[in-house]
């Protein structure tokens, strides 16, 4: 589904997280440790390109794997959670 889409194609800085956040996974699949990422960026910047090609990808490495653009509430309960120190 996303070889040879345009629109998933990542840019260097973009490949650059997508390979740290799949470092990062296999670390967690080694030490059973969660962990959160948290991708930020712009409008405009991949941010989206980088979670879709995450989730492919772990998910043919058979990980569970979730994606939600709906993170506005999300990310201000992680935000409220950091200013209180949690």
């Amino acid at each position: 589904m996303l070889k040879g889409n345009r629109e998933f194609i990542m840019i260097d800085e973009q490949k650059v997280a997508y390979e740290n956040i799949l470092r990062l996974s296999e670390q967690c699949q080694n030490d059973f440790k969660k962990r959160t990422v948290i991708v930020r960026g712009g409008p405009g910047t991949g941010k989206s390109v980088i979670a879709v090609n995450l989730l492919a990808e772990l998910t043919q490495r058979d990980q569970l794997a979730a994606y939600d653009r709906r993170i506005s509430r999300m990310r201000k309960s992680l935000t409220a959670d950091a200013e209180e120190g949690k």
